[in-house]
């Protein structure tokens, strides 16, 4: 941690419904790594420890970070706006620092300096938060631990803004000219709430060749969805499902097949349904047999596996899962001796499979089709 004048940690706030996006932001893909992946990363060359408050049943990418201390912690009742997501996160650091800088998870332009400079701001104030001349940005703030208690005392009566907290306690408004020295066109204050501005931040970061995904607007759980193909209302009805013919015949070249990386997409989004789709069809492509279609049907039977912890079906889960399995198992032995490069991706593979199968997970409680990446993603070496 740089040397500061007080002990400060950092909270992130990823618990959002992502509405504008139509996709979980934290996940969003930036370079090598996740969009929450990014912003915390970011943020620990400045502060520690870290508290990423989450919603109960929201899926988190692995967040290990050299010399770094992440704590995720659960906010209990969802959707009530950053005061409840600060009170939660900082009562996980109460006792161990003065101050935290709190972030947005979808500021992948979030600048070290400007984080130092906020902290700096602070002095004898007990908030130190940016203010443009119209607009506070409370996401990028830093706040003394014992304001707690009167955050919680305005959640207790409703009061959910953050600007009836600063009105309760000392708050030192930053003007965001001020700022500019730490960091020249205020890139730290730009979040990702569309696609578009999604777009503009890969492209300052130049990445721009990654736009979002495009994803149906559900995933489809027999019993309670319109099915997607089928039923008029379904978001694939007339969709013309033409199976390509696919010419790969090694699993690397597999790999990098349209149709593959789409399913990887969707799986690791959370529509098990559709994943399942996409790879059917590569693996119709495939002839059905021999270790590149068994492996496409491995991938198959995970997703399979998704769309039973949709339908709250342990038995199912656990069968597709031990199926899998069974299917990695063997490509693993024909494969690996012409293609060794891959043996330690299928091995993954077989853990993965392995662990769903052991460990299946709870089931979601919005069952309306609210797509939910209940499972972890994939090895990353699947993605190449």
């Amino acid at each position: 941690m740089t040397d500061l004048p007080l002990r400060v940690g950092g909270i992130v706030l990823c618990g959002g419904r992502s509405s504008r996006m139509g996709q979980p932001k934290a996940l969003l893909p930036v370079g090598d790594e996740v969009m929450l992946q990014r912003v915390v990363r970011q943020l620990s060359s400045v502060v520690h420890p870290i508290v990423v408050v989450a919603a109960a049943d929201q899926f988190l990418p692995d967040l290990n970070i050299e010399d770094c201390e992440i704590r995720i912690v659960r906010d209990p009742v969802e959707y009530r706006g950053p005061l409840a997501g600060l009170a939660v996160g900082l009562a996980a650091v109460a006792t161990e620092v003065d101050a935290v800088y709190v972030s947005a998870c979808d500021a992948p332009l979030l600048c070290p300096d400007f984080v130092r400079a906020m902290i700096a701001a602070l002095g004898s104030a007990e908030i130190a938060v940016p203010h443009d001349g119209q607009f506070h940005h409370p996401l990028a703030a830093v706040y003394r631990t014992g304001i707690r208690p009167r955050i919680e005392a305005l959640l207790a009566t409703d009061q959910l803004r953050p600007v009836f907290l600063y009105a309760c306690c000392t708050t030192h408004n930053v003007s965001t000219e001020t700022l500019r020295t730490a960091d020249p066109n205020l890139e730290s204050l730009c979040n990702t709430n569309t696609p578009e501005e999604y777009a503009w931040a890969l492209d300052k970061l130049g990445l721009g060749n990654t736009p979002p995904p495009r994803l149906p607007p559900y995933t489809h759980i027999p019993g309670v969805t319109p099915h997607p193909i089928n039923n008029p209302a379904g978001h694939a009805y007339k969709t013309d499902r033409a199976v390509r013919l696919v010419t790969a015949t090694t699993l690397i070249a597999l790999l990098r097949e349209p149709e593959c990386q789409r399913g990887f997409t969707l799986f690791h989004h959370g529509y098990y349904w559709e994943a399942h789709e996409e790879w059917e069809a590569l693996w119709l492509s495939l002839g059905r047999t021999g270790p590149l279609a068994d492996f496409i049907k491995g991938l198959i039977k995970l997703a399979a596996a998704g769309v039973k912890v949709y339908q709250h079906q342990l038995p199912g889960i656990t069968r597709h899962a031990a199926r899998a399995r069974e299917l990695f198992t063997t490509v693993l032995t024909e494969v690996a001796p012409t293609e060794p490069q891959v043996a330690t991706t299928l091995t993954a593979m077989i853990h993965y499979a392995t662990q769903l199968h052991d460990n299946p997970p709870d089931g979601p409680i919005d069952r309306t089709g609210r797509p939910q990446p209940i499972l972890r993603p994939l090895p990353t070496e699947m993605t190449y």
